[in-house]
């Protein structure tokens, strides 16, 4: 049974606004682990690309994907939990949205694809895209976990706003920039984060985050110390606990090791004093 872990998100706080490691917080994570600390990725990447990062980088042992849809084994890729939205809904959801928003954008998260109607990324960015591209009527495939929306001149917060009084019992989770998640009722980071820690026999008052945007909110409402880089949503540092320096400044390895400062640690699970 592990004694404490510490989550952290992906993109903006890990990893730099081009999708690269920051080296500071890579190596301070690498040492936790080393010493036996679960550090836990919770994003809201997909599974492919979560379990990627999540072997490169030595995080684990359990990887939370999808806002909290999945949990994954970060050695063997098995399924620990999955939430995924309910058989047969995806058809009525895309309606609804197109209903009220008709000039938006959809995809699709499966546990092995990530499927795109033909408009949903811009021209420019296609070529840089890992998804398949099929008709919007190919968009109700099986076991969904979430659908995405997009639409030109909206941000993801904005979506959220006008669409929850037509998507009544989903969650809906604004990405970054312009992206909507929806999925599950209940499902959030702070879901995850609880079942991860479950899965681990760890007590959430033991459990440490770091993050920077909207969806990380429900995840430091849920752990015993939440940490928000300092260039993150102003929500997300308004939410935290503390806040540590920016993404590019190695905030996520600063945030870890407030933590591990923090709570009483057997002596195995700290950080060596030249990763300090």
């Amino acid at each position: 049974m592990d004694d404490a872990l510490f989550a952290t998100d992906f993109d903006g706080t890990l990893l730099d606004s081009t999708g690269e490691p920051v080296r500071r917080s890579a190596d301070a994570f690498a040492a936790a682990r080393r010493g036996g600390l679960a550090v836990v990725p919770v994003t809201a990447r997909g599974p492919r690309s979560s379990l990627a990062i999540a072997r490169t980088l030595h995080l684990g042992p359990v990887c939370v994907c999808s806002n909290g849809v999945l949990g994954l084994d970060v050695r063997t890729g098995d399924v620990i939990w999955r939430h995924g939205l309910p058989p047969g809904s995806v058809a009525e959801i895309i309606s609804a949205v197109a209903r009220e928003i008709p000039e938006a954008r959809f995809a699709v998260e499966t546990r092995e694809q990530f499927l795109v109607e033909p408009a949903f990324f811009e021209p420019q960015w296609r070529r840089f895209a890992v998804a398949t591209v099929v008709a919007r009527r190919g968009l109700a495939a099986a076991e969904v976990l979430k659908v995405v929306v997009r639409a030109p001149h909206r941000r993801g917060d904005e979506l959220q706003g006008q669409l929850r009084g037509v998507l009544g019992g989903l969650s809906l989770i604004p990405g970054s920039s312009d992206w909507l998640d929806i999925i599950a009722h209940g499902v959030s980071k702070g879901s995850g984060i609880g079942l991860g820690a479950e899965v681990l026999g760890v007590d959430l008052e033991r459990v440490g985050a770091v993050g920077d945007h909207l969806n990380d909110v429900a995840m430091f409402h849920t752990v015993g110390r939440a940490y928000a880089v300092a260039d993150g949503h102003p929500r997300a540092l308004e939410a935290a606990d503390e806040i540590v320096s920016a993404c590019g400044d190695g905030g996520a390895g600063e945030a870890l090791r407030r933590f591990v400062d923090t709570i009483d640690l057997p002596m195995s699970q700290r950080l060596p004093r030249r990763e300090r």
